[in-house]
């Protein structure tokens, strides 16, 4: 029989697991389709810097999500990127 603090731990290591094989799929397709198209380190480096960009806005749109969230419904444990990082 699973723990409740066994369950945890494999739940983690399940989403690890998950997120490994889905960024290393991601990251394939960033850095091999535009090289393929003919796109030059200089253009990956763009698409790159863009893409960090928005992950950073994402975040903070996010956490300001999360702050509403808090304001409106005390009880609720909404969490921002940013939260997370820490």
């Amino acid at each position: 029989m699973i723990k409740a603090t066994d369950k945890s731990e494999q739940d983690d290591i399940v989403a690890a697991d998950t997120h490994n094989r889905l960024a290393k799929q991601i990251v394939a397709q960033i850095v091999n389709e535009p090289i393929a198209a003919g796109g030059t380190f200089s253009d990956f480096m763009v698409l790159c810097e863009s893409m960090l960009v928005g992950v950073m806005i994402g975040c903070f749109q996010l956490g300001s999500f999360a702050e509403r969230q808090k304001r409106f419904h005390p009880d609720h444990q909404a969490v921002s990127c940013i939260e997370r990082m820490k």
